[in-house]
C-alpha cells in the first residue's frame, strides 16, 4: 500500500498531466481545421481520400474487429449506398430522402445477410460475403438502364440542406472550394461514425457484441442473444458502409463496376488488420496509411527515375503494404493502435514517476 507522501505525490503527477493530455487533441483539431487552407490541391485530394477511407475502416472493424464476423464484401455496401445515391441526383431526390436510401437500402441487405452469420463462422462466412461483391457487379451490369452498366453513371454532388458541396465560395475570407468542402464533411462523417463506434463498445450492448466476439457460446449460456447482436452487428455496419459509399461517390462524380471491386475489399480489410482489430483508432491509422502511401510514392516518383519507371510506385506501394500485413498479423496483433497505446503508457509513466519537486 503507498504511504501518503507518495500517494500525493502521483496524485499531483497525475494532476500535472491532464493538461498535457489535453494539448495534443487540441492541436490535432486545430492542424485538422487548418489543413485544407495551407496544403496543396493534391495533398487536399489525398485528405478527402483518406477521411473517407477512415469512415469505411470503422464500419468494417464495427462488423470485423468488435462482433467478430469476418466479412470481404465490404465493397459491395459502399457500392449499393454510392449508386443509390447516384439514381437520387440524378431524378431530383432530398438530401434526406438520399441519405435514407444510401443508408437503409445497405442495412437491410446487412440484416437480410445476417442470418448466414448464424450458421458460418471465420473462413466459411469470409468466402460468403465474398460473393456479395459478384453479385453487386452482375447487378451493375444487368441493370444498366439504372446503374449505366460497365460504361458507368455520372454522380451528382451532395446539397446538404442548402450547403452545395459542388460549389466553391469564400467563408470568413477563407476559400471554400470543392474539395475543402468534402473534405469537411469526410472529416464530419469519420467523426460520428468513430464517435458512435466508440461509444457503443463502452455501452452493454457493446460489451455483448464483444462477449459473442470472444466466446459465443459462454455468451449464449451468459444470457447474451447472440442471434440478435449477430443481426445487429451486420445491419449497423451495412448502414455505415452505405453513408460512406453516398460521400465517396459523390466526391468521385463517376462510378464504373470497378469502383467497388474485391480489391477495395481487401484494401479496407487490410487498413483493420495494419490499424489494430476493435479500436477506432486504429481504423483510423490504417486507412490514413493504406490510402496515402501510394499517393506519397506516388508524389515522390517526381523526384526518383526508379519510382517513375514502370509505374513502379504503384507496385513498390503493394509490396510494402503486402508486407506490412504480414509482419503486422506475425508480429504485432493489435497493429499500430497497439504500437500507440504501450508509447502512450510509457509516456505517461515517465511523467508520473517523476520525483515530487520537478518542474519538467
Amino acid at each position: 500500500m503507498l504511504d501518503v507522501p507518495e500517494a500525493r505525490t502521483r496524485a499531483g503527477a497525475g494532476q500535472h498531466l491532464r493538461p498535457a493530455r489535453l494539448l495534443g487533441p487540441a492541436l490535432l483539431v486545430v492542424l485538422l481545421l487548418a489543413f485544407p487552407f495551407i496544403a496543396s490541391s493534391f495533398w487536399l485530394t489525398v485528405a478527402v481520400f483518406c477521411a473517407i477511407a477512415a469512415s469505411g475502416a470503422l464500419s468494417l472493424n464495427l462488423l470485423v474487429g468488435y462482433a467478430g464476423q469476418v466479412s470481404v464484401g465490404h465493397a459491395f455496401f459502399l457500392g449499393v449506398g454510392a449508386y443509390v445515391g447516384a439514381y437520387g441526383g440524378q431524378h431530383g431526390w432530398s438530401f434526406p430522402v438520399i441519405v435514407l436510401a444510401a443508408v437503409g437500402l445497405p442495412a437491410l441487405v446487412g440484416l437480410l445477410v445476417g442470418p448466414v452469420a448464424l450458421r458460418l463462422r471465420e473462413l466459411y462466412l469470409a468466402i460468403t460475403t465474398l460473393g456479395l461483391v459478384y453479385v453487386g457487379q452482375w447487378i451493375v451490369v444487368a441493370f444498366d438502364g439504372v446503374t449505366g452498366g460497365v460504361s458507368g453513371t455520372p454522380t451528382t454532388d451532395l446539397d446538404v440542406f442548402g450547403f452545395d458541396l459542388g460549389t466553391s465560395a469564400y467563408a470568413l475570407g477563407l476559400p471554400m472550394t470543392r474539395d475543402v468542402r468534402y473534405y469537411f464533411a469526410a472529416l464530419a462523417l469519420a467523426a460520428l461514425i468513430g464517435f458512435a463506434i466508440y461509444n457503443l463498445s463502452r455501452s452493454r450492448p457493446g460489451r455483448a457484441m464483444m462477449a459473442v466476439r470472444d466466446r459465443q457460446v459462454a455468451a449464449s449460456v451468459a444470457g447474451v442473444d447472440v442471434t440478435r447482436y449477430k443481426l445487429a452487428a451486420f445491419t449497423v455496419s451495412s448502414g455505415m458502409a452505405g453513408a460512406t459509399g453516398l460521400l465517396y461517390g459523390s466526391y468521385l462524380g463517376y462510378l464504373v463496376p470497378e469502383s467497388f471491386s474485391l480489391e477495395l475489399s481487401i484494401t479496407y480489410l487490410a487498413m483493420i488488420i495494419i490499424g489494430g482489430f476493435g479500436s477506432v483508432l486504429g481504423s483510423v491509422l490504417g486507412a490514413v496509411l493504406i490510402t496515402a502511401l501510394p499517393q506519397v510514392l506516388s508524389y515522390l516518383a517526381e523526384y526518383s527515375t526508379f519510382l517513375a519507371t514502370d509505374n513502379r510506385a504503384d507496385h513498390v506501394a503493394v509490396l510494402l503494404y503486402g508486407t506490412a500485413l504480414v509482419l503486422f498479423l506475425l508480429f504485432e496483433p493489435e497493429g499500430l493502435a497497439g504500437i500507440w497505446r504501450r508509447a502512450a503508457r510509457r509516456v505517461t509513466r515517465r511523467g508520473s514517476e517523476q520525483p515530487e519537486g520537478s518542474t519538467r
